[in-house]
């Protein structure tokens, strides 16, 4: 399953624990197992809210 997080909050949550918030389950990605264009995309949602205001 996927879990979409704020950047910051994640780095915060990521400082005390070693597991996702939701599920528990490691965060690290096996190599190229997350491809980056399914990073992306949460930064040009942010991008785009803040061009519509």
């Amino acid at each position: 399953a996927r879990h979409y997080f704020h950047v910051p909050c994640l780095d915060a949550w990521l400082k005390l624990n070693g597991s996702c918030p939701v599920c528990r389950n490691s965060p690290l990605p096996t190599p190229l197992s997350t491809p980056l264009s399914e990073v992306v995309p949460l930064s040009q949602y942010a991008a785009d809210r803040r061009s519509r205001r």
